[in-house]
């Protein structure tokens, strides 16, 4: 099951992940639909190939029992009891979480509460992917089935 809360982020969700980015970038997080969401094609479309002008923004790519996350700027990445945010980081931050039965992926602007009450989506995951731009404050959860 995957849901949200509003919020005002570029948004693409397909069955290989998620990216997250500011609402300038939307027509380039929709592109990312046609392509794959491994690292080096996110931050080349995202960067419209101009790494200074990289935007704040979060990838998940589900990659067996693995997500592996990119971050960038004032987004946090959940996967259950492991956060990673991009802050501190000079162009992004890196990491992999172990996926376990019933996994949820969460991505928040930093600050933001866990997620509470989400709008469901009930759709199986070929049928949602696209890109989706939401009001303000997104949380995006997928509730991954193993």
């Amino acid at each position: 099951m995957t849901s949200y809360l509003p919020g005002e982020l570029a948004t693409l969700v397909t069955d290989e992940g998620v990216v997250v980015s500011t609402p300038d970038r939307l027509a380039e997080v929709a592109a990312l639909r046609e392509r794959d969401l491994a690292a080096p094609t996110v931050v080349e479309v995202l960067s419209r190939g101009d790494l200074s002008a990289l935007p704040e923004f979060a990838a998940v790519r589900l990659e067996g029992a693995e997500a592996r996350i990119l971050v960038r700027g004032g987004l946090v990445v959940r996967v259950d009891g492991f956060a990673v945010d991009g802050r501190d980081a000079t162009m992004w931050t890196e990491a992999t979480a172990t996926l376990g039965p019933g996994a949820a992926v969460e991505i928040a602007p930093l600050g933001a509460p866990a997620a509470g009450p989400a709008l469901p989506l009930t759709a199986r995951s070929e049928e949602h992917t696209s890109e989706l731009q939401s009001p303000m404050y997104l949380v995006c959860r997928l509730l991954l089935e193993k």
